[in-house]
């Protein structure tokens, strides 16, 4: 993979990779044609979101908007599991149209080496839509080798849990899906 890659709009961008959680599908956060490939190799609802992945609290700062209340989530769980669907920040949304946007930060070394390196990304488990996440690296490797441009094997053990996702675009949080953070933690550190 070169430093081109990040640039790319007009060929295949897919990335395959480990996280803390399951195996993540990625483009760069500003590749429409990525995107639309994933969408069309997962048969996934083009009403269906795709979460932002970003190396640190300076990148996701650049895409949404946190309050007191999000920042200290964001600061205890982050890397974590934790997905947070927020409010985009004005510039994210004059170049996306995007109001909201589920983002997170993974705790899992390459994860963050790749986002550290190429910046934030649009990324989804590797699974067909409705059907378990997919996490044994040859058994991806074997579905996904001539679908994508790289599959990255996994040098960590990595849960086969999804991520919690919270939505916290309203003044009243909700949890959309449970994963291994559960809401009594999630209010415990909000009441903290």
């Amino acid at each position: 993979m070169n430093k081109e890659w990040a640039l790319k709009t007009n060929s295949n961008n897919i990335i395959i990779f480990p996280t803390d959680t399951v195996y993540g599908m990625g483009v760069p956060i500003y590749d429409e044609v990525g995107l639309q490939l994933i969408y069309q190799i997962k048969k996934r609802p083009h009403n269906k979101a795709i979460v932002v992945l970003c190396a640190n609290l300076e990148q996701a700062k650049l895409l949404v908007e946190f309050n007191k209340t999000i920042y200290k989530l964001a600061s205890f769980f982050w890397p974590g599991p934790l997905t947070l669907i927020l409010k985009t920040t004005t510039s994210y949304f004059q170049k996306t149209g995007k109001i909201s946007l589920g983002i997170r930060i993974p705790k899992h070394p390459l994860a963050l080496k790749l986002l550290n390196k190429y910046g934030p990304l649009q990324t989804t488990s590797v699974n067909i839509n409705g059907k378990p996440p997919l996490n044994d690296y040859n058994t991806i490797y074997q579905i996904y080798h001539q679908k994508v441009k790289l599959i990255y094997p996994n040098d960590c053990l990595i849960s086969t849990v999804s991520s919690t996702i919270v939505d916290a675009t309203n003044s009243k949080l909700v949890i959309l899906r449970q994963g291994t953070i559960t809401q009594a933690e999630v209010q415990k550190i909000i009441q903290s």
